[in-house]
């Protein structure tokens, strides 16, 4: 009998299917958790490290889920760890994990190649990254993608004249690409990449941005690829509309999302700015260690080196520390210097996180947008939200209040675990440096919204976790690339059944 692979592949689908229920968001599960998995094998492959460094079976698995969620926190260093094969298998992992594994599956089949896009792929675009109106996924799609691969072009010619002719000597020597063509082509691809899908990786050292601390011009252009990374990609089909209609002479209207979005991102930047310069202007001199705070203090120390640190300095680092902590994870200046409520500040801009079907993680901006409105109203005793004269209905404001909540819980539930894993071994006598890991509740939550903001920033070394700490923090990164919603219907069938039947109704005083 004659072998008939395509029989086979329809049997094995009609199997899956028939017995696997898999709903669409398990399915992206599935992808993501094997594409992480593939990502680990291939960074604990020997010719993936440089010479001398080993890597354990955990860090890898860490290292992998954070570039494909695009978190960015690290608990080896990546520069010093990783050969050019592993930085290029952290890189791809970033770019696939940012886009969308199905994003740039249809970006390159069904429109560059022009094939038609089916329903059912259609559906789990619509969950994974895309637009309500299921019949515009493949538009969105296409110009999200588009405008960022365009910035990450731009910006890697930008930044490749810049780290060739420019010597910052508070990089490391082997990690300079200073009058070398190849590093500086690299480094300049690696950290457009990272940056324009809110990542956080690095390639100069391990204290990440920190020796451009006084070079704008690089803080510049990051800031602008976070922002393209950050502000979705419906945005980014609205405006390519709106600039086409204005050319045409024709009316166009902004949807809904990007209205809120957009405001939402531009609120919630300015707030978080205005309340971080308060914080550190008005913190102790000291904290608890008798360590200079960050505004008093008056060098930085980088790579065994001190340098001045003037008031300029300090305040482009609280504003692109603001910007960071949107969803992007890189810093030039030593968060752990921060005082206790400017890291609560960022925790909470980390939690809101960047806006929906973008390359960032968090609750979201709608969902903390419509979360604020709703319990607004609801002090006004109305129970109708209305916001841009549209009238939003009741499941959504439900919906924002269930993400909202079950992320909060998850956030603290974390951060109880990784700081109870932490007095755990400062009890056990495994710690020297006390200063090295995380003392406070503050600095706990810090970290796991950071992972769950998909941001990458820490306010002390992760190195030192353990692992029960460590695997909490891949499965929030994964919640928050996924989202708490696509995460919820993970253990929902892909039937629905209608209630046959009602209960009576019986009100209950609340608080």
């Amino acid at each position: 009998m004659k072998f008939n692979y395509n029989n086979l592949k329809k049997k094995f689908k009609s199997g899956i299917n028939k017995y696997g229920n898999f709903s669409t968001s398990r399915k992206l599960f599935i992808y993501y958790f094997l594409i992480t998995f593939s990502g680990t094998v291939l960074l604990l492959l020997p010719f993936a490290r440089k010479d001398g460094h080993s890597l354990s079976v955990i860090n890898a698995l860490f290292t992998s889920a954070s570039a494909f969620s695009d978190t960015g926190l690290t608990t080896v260093t990546t520069v010093s760890t990783f050969s050019f094969f592993g930085q290029f298998i952290i890189a791809a992992l970033i770019l696939v994990g940012g886009m969308g594994w199905f994003a740039i599956r249809v970006y390159f089949l069904y429109y560059v190649f022009g094939r038609r896009l089916p329903l059912r792929m259609r559906m789990v675009l619509q969950t994974e990254r895309g637009e309500s109106k299921i019949g515009q996924t493949k538009e969105v799609i296409a110009a999200g993608i588009t405008a960022v691969l365009i910035a990450i072009i731009i910006a890697t010619a930008v930044l490749t004249y810049h780290f060739y002719h420019v010597n910052n000597t508070m990089i490391i020597a082997a990690n300079s690409p200073y009058h070398n063509l190849g590093k500086s082509v690299w480094s300049a691809l690696f950290h457009s990449i990272s940056a324009a899908n809110n990542a956080g990786f690095d390639i100069v050292g391990s204290q990440s941005l920190m020796p451009y601390y006084h070079d704008y011009f690089v803080q510049f252009i990051f800031i602008v690829l976070l922002v393209f990374g950050g502000v979705g990609f419906p945005i980014f089909y609205d405006m390519k509309q709106k600039i086409s209609h204005r050319i045409q002479g024709k009316m166009y209207t902004m949807s809904l999302l990007t209205k809120i979005s957009l405001v939402t991102y531009f609120i919630v930047f300015v707030v978080g700015l205005i309340f971080a310069f308060i914080f550190e202007t008005q913190a102790p001199s000291k904290d608890a260690f008798n360590v200079d705070s960050f505004w008093q203090s008056s060098t930085i120390s980088i790579n065994g080196g001190n340098y001045g640190y003037s008031l300029k300095d300090k305040i482009m680092a609280v504003v692109f520390s603001v910007f960071s902590t949107r969803s992007a994870g890189f810093s030039t200046c030593n968060m752990a210097l921060f005082s206790d409520p400017t890291k609560f500040l960022f925790s909470i801009l980390m939690f809101i996180g960047a806006s929906p079907s973008s390359t960032g993680g968090g609750v979201r901006t709608t969902t903390f947008a419509l979360t604020i409105l709703g319990v607004t109203k609801m002090m006004s005793r109305n129970t109708q939200v209305q916001v841009f004269k549209r009238k939003i209905p009741r499941t959504t404001l439900i919906n924002a209040y269930a993400v909202t909540i079950i992320a909060l819980l998850l956030v603290i539930s974390v951060s109880m675990v990784v700081m109870v894993d932490d007095l755990f071994l400062l009890n056990s006598n495994k710690v020297t440096d006390i200063t090295k890991f995380n003392y406070h509740f503050t600095d706990s939550l810090f970290t796991v919204s950071s992972a769950f903001g998909t941001v990458g920033l820490s306010s002390f070394n992760l190195s030192g976790i353990r692992w029960f700490s460590k695997l909490c923090l891949i499965l929030l990164m994964f919640v928050g690339q996924l989202g708490v919603s696509s995460t919820m219907l993970l253990w929902s069938s892909k039937r629905n059944d209608e209630t046959k039947f009602s209960y009576i109704e019986e009100d209950v005083p609340i608080g």
